[in-house]
């Protein structure tokens, strides 16, 4: 014979075993969906790398070819206007052409997107020649 106590308890356990399962299919979903999101951020990466990768190969040394080249990798609107190597003679046009590049495809400049990806793996490996403090080459 049940007692008024245990209905209701019964009742209580299985109204709180609903709200978790509820909760764990708006968690699995969440997860899914951010897992779904990762893997469209890596493919992204992926081809990101290979755009970058082409545009440096045989130019990883040679500052001018690089930003020379460098209106090949980037997008319209940001105004990148390119120079031509005969452009780039004088280290004060390499260094002032370097500076510009490094203003438009800093990180902070870019919001985040398809581009703002390539502006940062641009970025990064122009920034290098600073870093390493790699000679330009004439």
């Amino acid at each position: 014979m049940l007692n008024i106590y245990s209905l209701s308890q019964i009742s209580t356990n299985s109204a709180v075993q609903a709200a978790v399962n509820k909760a764990l299919a708006a968690h699995r979903a969440a997860g899914a969906s951010q897992e779904a999101e990762d893997a469209a951020k890596f493919a992204m990466k992926d081809d990101i790398d290979n755009i970058i990768f082409a545009w440096k190969k045989g130019k990883e040394d040679n500052l001018r070819a690089l930003l020379s080249s460098l209106d090949k990798v980037l997008w319209p609107e940001l105004g990148w206007e390119g120079a031509n190597l005969s452009d780039l003679i004088t280290p004060q046009k390499v260094k002032i052409k370097y500076m510009k590049a490094v203003g438009r495809v800093h990180p902070d400049k870019v919001c985040m997107s398809r581009k703002f990806l390539i502006s940062l793996s641009s970025f990064f490996f122009i920034y290098t020649f600073s870093s390493f403090s790699c000679k330009i080459h004439e």
